[in-house]
């Protein structure tokens, strides 16, 4: 059992607007792939937190003071409450402090991050690299990354959305059978990078289904009968509608 979690809150303002341009362009990346049910979600978490353990948060920058702030530790088979410290980390994009909190407390990594049932490696990929998510990877056994959040898109679903080709690659690799994992629409990883206009995603996840020989007609269509073709030309992606794939 890792060590008890330092006490020092971390409190974070989502609503107030940033300062910096790179702030504000990590906050519209995550509202953008994320949702804002994600984010007022967790919002709302930390409100709630911050009066079960007494913790006065003052918006629009003001200062937060804290009392009597408890960070439990987890155990395994008990329902924690969400993973703050690597959350907030990742959303300010320091990736090497979140991969030190789990280094730390590696059972954490089972676990959920948001209130919709985001896991740390559905957040990693938000990086745009391979690292933090292959290096979590390697932390524990048997890591869970092909666990889907709570509109079943898994870790190769938002490297499809984000266009992240290194973490695809790491997660082909680790968990094939994410090729041909379906969201609550109907979406593979193929389809969805194909909705986002991720052309390098697509090109590359077109490339694996085929060289498994699996179905590329189970690729092209959603559980609405949209196409993959009709989600690209409706997103007004067209360049991976110009490409010759084969996938369309």
């Amino acid at each position: 059992m890792a060590e008890a979690w330092g006490t020092e809150a971390h409190v974070i303002n989502m609503n107030a607007s940033s300062s910096s341009s790179s702030s504000q362009e990590k906050n519209e990346v995550f509202l953008a792939f994320r949702g804002k049910e994600t984010h007022d979600g967790f919002t709302g978490y930390l409100c709630n937190a911050s009066c079960q353990k007494h913790i006065l948060t003052y918006k629009d920058d003001e200062q937060a003071t804290v009392e009597d702030l408890e960070v439990e530790r987890l155990e395994m088979g008990r329902a924690p409450e969400l993973v703050r410290e690597p959350y907030l980390a990742a959303l300010e994009g320091d990736w090497d402090r979140m991969k030190r909190f789990y280094e730390k407390n590696r059972e954490a990594l089972f676990y959920p991050l948001t209130v919709t049932n985001d896991t740390p490696f559905n957040i990693a990929v938000y990086s745009r690299t391979k690292s933090p998510i292959e290096e979590l990877i390697q932390m524990v056994l048997n890591p869970p990354i092909d666990k889907a959040d709570d509109k079943k898109c898994t870790p190769l679903h938002e490297a499809g959305a984000i266009g992240n080709v290194e973490a695809a690659q790491v997660l082909v690799r680790c968990s094939p059978k994410q090729l041909e994992a379906r969201n609550a629409v109907g979406e593979t990883p193929m389809y969805r990078a194909a909705a986002f206009g991720m052309t390098e995603v697509v090109k590359y996840l077109a490339s694996e289904v085929r060289s498994r020989n699996l179905d590329m007609p189970f690729q092209r269509i959603r559980y609405d009968h949209t196409s993959i073709l009709q989600s690209a030309i409706h997103g007004q992606h067209f360049e991976p509608c110009l490409e010759p794939h084969g996938v369309w």
